[in-house]
């Protein structure tokens, strides 16, 4: 039987690469939805989706990522990545699903000047880090969860910032840019890499449980 898994949130950047890399995996049987097909803001829905549907693994690539606008009108930031990924977590927690979430290093503040590790504590500056610090506390109720936390991520798909500096340096002669902030630029081809390798990784270690099991028990 082919493992399950339900990823919200198809037309980001992840999203969207996870479809076109993996959508034919033969080991896998992935499930890609968008607001069209499951409001993760609606508990309701999200919650008979997934009481119908025999999910192993959810991938919750959905989130609301323009930070500056986060600022500006924040209900809309708090109900994507806050009250949204609770539905989605109880939801998991209810049916047996692993929950596999993407949060952000806004979830920190910035002031380390080492790179930051998992363990480090964690205190957002800014709405938008503030929503997703919340929305990792939700996912944190469900045991069966990981956290993958990622910065500054660019690809082909969507905007983000690496597309935001070339376009500039096309219609400019000279660019005004801060030059206090320091980041890890990460490319959502690796970040789909490394989604889909947790999750085979899980699926193995658990397979080899199950033979163990048989032959002793």
């Amino acid at each position: 039987m082919k493992t399950r898994v339900l990823v919200t949130g198809a037309n980001g950047q992840l999203g969207q690469t996870l479809k076109e890399l993996y959508s034919s995996d033969s080991t896998i049987d992935f499930t890609f939805t968008t607001k069209t097909i499951l409001d993760i803001t609606n508990k309701y829905q999200v919650d008979t989706f997934l009481s119908q549907n025999s999910f192993d693994y959810c991938i919750n690539c959905a989130a609301f990522t323009n930070v500056e606008q986060a600022e500006k009108t924040p209900d809309p930031a708090f109900l994507v990545n806050a009250e949204a990924v609770k539905n989605i977590a109880e939801a998991c927690k209810k049916n047996n699903i692993i929950l596999i979430h993407i949060s952000t290093d806004y979830v920190f503040d910035g002031l380390k000047n080492d790179p930051y590790l998992e363990t480090d504590q964690t205190n957002p500056q800014s709405i938008y880090g503030q929503t997703k610090w919340e929305g990792e506390e939700a996912v944190r109720n469900h045991k069966k969860h990981i956290i993958l936390r990622t910065s500054w991520v660019f690809g082909s798909h969507g905007q983000n910032f690496l597309k935001t500096i070339l376009k500039l340096i096309q219609e400019k002669t000279s660019l005004n840019i801060v030059s206090d902030q320091k980041g890890t630029p990460t490319s959502v081809d690796v970040l789909a890499d490394v989604t889909e390798t947790v999750v085979k990784s899980i699926v193995i270690k658990s397979n080899l449980i199950f033979i163990l099991e048989k032959l002793f028990y």
